[in-house]
């Protein structure tokens, strides 16, 4: 019997390998280098913000009106429908460019018409509100600020749905890209509003506002100028009728499923804003929250996202296309999961100590020297971020797991799983808010997180045949502990050695020494130990 061909394959799958890491590396450079102007820009963002609204009504407001439309994108731009129409597009850019073009615009086209029609329902109900009833100064501001942002909403879901397009191509500058334009351009208006035109809170809250909307005018106009070099411009749904349908077959449930996901982001955000859009009291009773809850919520938020958007998102980003293409590769697959899987903790999990440790910090010099943020808000916001950054490792691997199952076309099981979570969520919410008031939201939303995750694991192992983890997984993970110890110990003594908290150049000096040494401390003990994930990082066997 003449042997079967197949070590030849299994040698050329192997070679191809280190290709594949080096291309996910560099992708995940670029992302995650832009990710990082973007971050720095967003932190330059959030310090003029405190200095200019603080943990006042305004700045609640604020979040709650840039937090909306950013719930519409999770949905349309970067959740189910993405999910949908990558692998879809992938398959077709690879066999029929022509097919390939007519499917990227006709998805295009139909996204325009479906959040142009919400974004008119939208409106009209906050302008008919806005008339014909009654409205305290702060529940005014809020409806103004909505009027002001809805429109960012259809923008951007398209400009995330041409971004997941062009990651087919390997270009993903224009996705990392966003968010740099858009905090360059509120940081403009933030200083046109309050420095040139001398306008108050609510003034400058609306010049801000109407920046974010046209950032998202620019991103459109570059997305459609990009995906024309890879996708000529046809607009004959005939001739991608087929994927359309597929693409859409699988956006349906995925959208409703996950639009449950969003109802959950939205009831977060009613339940934080309760005290501006309603009142102080609930049923009789007073209320856990007040009108700064939503603020501190929303600078916690931006300062865990920092990490999270620098390598967790970018890591899910990068390695989403490499997984579809693998997707009919059963032991290419799981290695790049596992692989990738292994890297996201090796970045997580010196942010989640790292940030609990100089949360306090980090708050303190966000609101040090602004009238319009209180001591009371610095501690509050100081005790949200540290328990959201106890679950930056599960955020950061959700985006890895979800991105698996979404390669593999199933789009239903990670957005079932998350309406289970979403119940857990809001169950907690409820409950925790009246004892640990705004960090019992947060530690809602990292119970809520890990259970999801862990169950997505057992059922992606099990759709694996059992192959995903073994057993030596476990000692790879134990390889991060001793690091992860090391970092914690530099921190602390820093800490130590550079006492008080009366001028901002010492807590900065603390700030910045603490991050240095703990950084230092970690990537050493990496390095001496071979971490597997940051030797997959770079391209390296372990």
């Amino acid at each position: 019997m003449e042997p079967e061909p197949q070590p030849e394959a299994d040698t050329h799958q192997q070679s191809s390998a280190p290709r594949k890491q080096t291309s996910v590396s560099r992708s995940l450079g670029v992302v995650s280098g832009l990710t990082l102007i973007s971050r720095i820009c967003g932190l330059a963002r959030d310090v003029l913000l405190a200095r200019v609204f603080g943990d006042t009504a305004v700045a609640s407001a604020f979040a709650a009106a840039l937090s909306v439309p950013n719930i519409f994108r999770r949905l349309f731009g970067e959740g189910a429908l993405s999910a949908a129409i990558v692998p879809e597009y992938a398959g077709l850019a690879e066999k029929d460019a022509h097919r390939a073009s007519a499917f990227a615009w006709s998805i295009v086209g139909l996204l325009v018409m479906a959040t142009g029609v919400l974004w008119l329902i939208f409106e009209t109900a906050l302008a008919l509100g806005l008339v014909l009833f009654d409205h305290s100064a702060e529940r005014a501001i809020g409806i103004r600020l909505l009027l002001m942002t809805m429109p960012f909403m259809p923008l951007i879901c398209v400009a995330a749905t041409t971004a997941g397009m062009l990651q087919v191509h390997g270009r993903f500058a224009p996705q990392a890209a966003q968010p740099i334009i858009m905090n360059c351009m509120m940081i403009l208006a933030l200083a046109i509003g309050r420095a040139v035109l001398g306008l108050n809170e609510s003034g400058t809250a609306m010049w801000v506002a109407g920046a974010i909307t046209l950032s998202g005018a620019v991103q459109v106009v570059w997305h459609f100028i990009e995906l024309r070099k890879y996708a000529p411009r046809r607009w004959a749904l005939a001739d991608a009728n087929k994927n359309v349908r597929a693409a859409l077959k699988r956006f349906v449930p995925a959208v409703i499923g996950l639009g449950v996901t969003q109802l959950n982001s939205l009831a977060d955000v009613i339940i934080a804003t309760w005290p501006i859009y309603v009142g102080a009291t609930i049923f009789g009773f007073a209320y856990p929250l007040d009108e700064s809850s939503n603020s501190v919520l929303f600078y916690a938020q931006r300062f865990y996202m920092l990490p999270l958007g620098l390598f967790g998102t970018a890591l899910g980003t990068v390695l989403f296309p490499v997984l579809a293409r693998s997707a009919e590769n059963r032991e290419v697959f799981i290695a790049a999961l596992r692989n990738g899987m292994m890297g996201s903790l090796f970045l997580a999990l010196p942010a989640c100590a790292g940030i609990v440790l100089v949360a306090r910090d980090m708050t303190t010099a966000l609101a040090y020297g602004s009238s319009q943020f209180s001591a009371d808000g610095a501690t509050r916001c100081a005790g949200i971020l540290a328990m959201y950054s106890t679950g930056i490792w599960a955020f950061a691997l959700q985006q890895v797991v979800i991105r698996s199952f979404y390669s593999l076309k199933d789009t239903v099981t990670p957005v079932r799983i998350a309406a289970y979570a979403v119940l857990l969520n809001f169950g907690l919410n409820v409950t925790l808010m009246w004892f640990m008031h705004e960090q019992g939201l947060a530690f809602a939303t990292v119970i809520a997180s890990i259970v999801q995750l862990l169950i997505l694991c057992v059922l992606l192992h099990r759709r694996m045949d059992g192959k995903l983890f073994e057993s030596h997984d476990i000692g790879r993970v134990h390889t991060m502990l001793f690091p992860l110890l090391g970092l914690i110990a530099c921190v602390l003594l820093v800490q130590q050695l550079i006492p008080g908290s009366g001028s901002l150049s010492v807590i900065l000096l603390r700030l910045f020494a603490a991050t240095i040494a703990g950084g230092a401390a970690y990537l050493g003990l990496c390095i001496a130990t071979r971490n597997p994930g940051m030797l997959w990082l770079i391209g390296k066997r372990s």
